[in-house]
């Protein structure tokens, strides 16, 4: 990943993921009131139409937590952003006033000797005259009065001062360097699937299975806040990682519950953009915690992944922990759980311990060479033949049902369609025939087969 970022830098709840919105005019951080919701840094990246480019990050609030541990990764996490950083933007609020808290983060901030926009943001209703304020008084000459919620004076800022001052101090770099969708400087709007040479792959799980700490022992990183107590993760984050000359996009995830067991509006918000990054994936993991039993949980997460017509696999992570005795229970249970589903690849792994790893790069290499080749209609209606010898269809209104030949109709989803007549009286353990018995005669390990029926027209044949 090129390193080279303009960082959203503040205390909690000044509201930097709003702005962060703003500037790419799409949603794809959770902006909420409630105070540290952000944990891990986002990243999204700006163009214009010369294909010059710089990287925008949105960061965790700078405050005291609880949890001593989880602050001290919080607080590494943003200076490695401060540290890397050409442009730094300090948000404050004009509601709150210069805090004891802003002090001291203008105090950080000197130390690292970085360009600094001074942002003061919930400033719709500020009154320059009247207030006594001296925003100066911090140390920072260019200051910048913002509305996130208003949309004021953010599009000024971009244009006229971030651009320009990148541009002057040739901070920009081709987008050739990065990985990942790009926003345009221009009209704002989001280039999907630009440049597209990535695969982009979603971890799922429920809480606290060791997504976060798959990802970073796989890109050799801390670049996701990982901690021992269960949602953590409270935004999906994409991490960009190159590996044998291919490049992959991790999407971390927060942890899927059910929905009976959401405690806040928040909560579900996250959860539903977990969900939604299944849609907008090329692979999925799910990653199953070896020292707890199989759930309903994982499987209705399958469930999701196989309605949405996904390639995945299934990852056991915490394996290490477990004893000889135990680990043969495990796989006669994950044996009768993934006989209820698709023909799958699983692997047993430790993310803590970095074991067994990056044997998932196999799988998914051997995902995109399926997808490459070639089913014409006479391999797919040989396959037909040998299947429907074995068991015939069923009759229906005393009458043999006919099915004559088969064509591939998509690929990202695979759908296969069948041609016949009287398919209407298809029964749907026929049909799990039919997808079982062409996912095994095609090695479709890992990718979800539909089939479809279409009548003949002409009853004669």
């Amino acid at each position: 990943m090129f390193e080279n970022y303009v960082s959203l830098i503040g205390r909690t709840n000044v509201g930097k993921s709003s702005l962060f919105n703003m500037f790419l005019n799409d949603n794809i951080s959770i902006s909420t009131s409630c105070k540290n919701f952000t944990v891990d840094s986002k990243v999204a990246c700006l163009c214009n139409s010369d294909e010059n480019c710089f990287l925008l990050s949105d960061n965790a609030g700078i405050r005291e937590f609880n949890d001593v541990d989880l602050f001290n990764k919080i607080k590494k996490n943003i200076f490695y952003y401060i540290k890397n950083s050409k442009l730094i933007l300090f948000v404050i609020s004009a509601i709150d006033g210069i805090t004891f808290l802003d002090i001291e983060i203008a105090k950080i901030l000197r130390t690292f000797n970085k360009k600094v926009f001074l942002i003061v943001n919930k400033s719709e209703n500020f009154n320059f005259y009247t207030s006594n304020l001296d925003f100066y008084s911090l140390g920072f000459k260019d200051i910048f009065f913002t509305s996130s919620s208003n949309n004021i004076g953010i599009k000024d800022l971009l244009h006229n001062f971030i651009v320009p001052f990148l541009k002057k101090n040739n901070f920009f770099f081709s987008y050739k360097k990065c990985i990942g969708n790009f926003y345009f400087l221009k009209d704002l709007k989001v280039l999907k699937n630009f440049n597209k040479s990535f695969t982009t792959i979603s971890v799922l799980g429920k809480q606290n299975v060791g997504k976060s700490t798959f990802i970073n022992a796989i890109v050799n990183k801390n670049r996701l806040i990982s901690n021992n107590y269960s949602g953590t993760t409270t935004d999906s984050i994409e991490v960009p990682f190159l590996y044998k000359k291919n490049k992959y996009i991790f999407i971390d995830t927060a942890g899927i519950k059910r929905c009976k067991d959401f405690s806040s509006k928040i909560e579900f918000l996250s959860i539903r953009k977990s969900v939604a990054s299944i849609k907008n994936s090329d692979v999925i993991l799910l990653i199953i915690d070896a020292t707890k039993d199989i759930s309903k949980l994982d499987f209705y997460i399958v469930n999701k992944i196989i309605l949405f017509e996904k390639c995945f696999f299934i990852l056991v992570n915490k394996w290490d922990l477990l004893s000889e005795n135990k680990k043969i229970s495990f796989k006669k249970k994950l044996k009768f759980f993934l006989d209820k589903i698709i023909y799958v690849d699983y692997f047993f792994i430790s993310a803590k311990n970095k074991c067994n790893l990056f044997s998932i790069f196999t799988s998914i290499n051997n995902i995109k060479r399926l997808l490459k080749k070639n089913y014409s209609s006479s391999i797919l209606t040989k396959i037909l033949k040998k299947v429907i010898n074995r068991y015939k269809p069923p009759l229906f209104n005393k009458k043999r049902i006919t099915l004559k030949y088969a064509n591939l109709i998509s690929k990202r989803p695979f759908r296969i369609l069948i041609h016949g007549n009287r398919v209407e009286g298809i029964i749907s353990s026929y049909k799990k025939y039919l997808i079982n018995s062409f996912s095994k005669y095609l090695y479709l390990k890992n990718i979800p087969l539909k089939i479809f029926f279409k009548k003949n027209n002409n009853p004669y044949i």
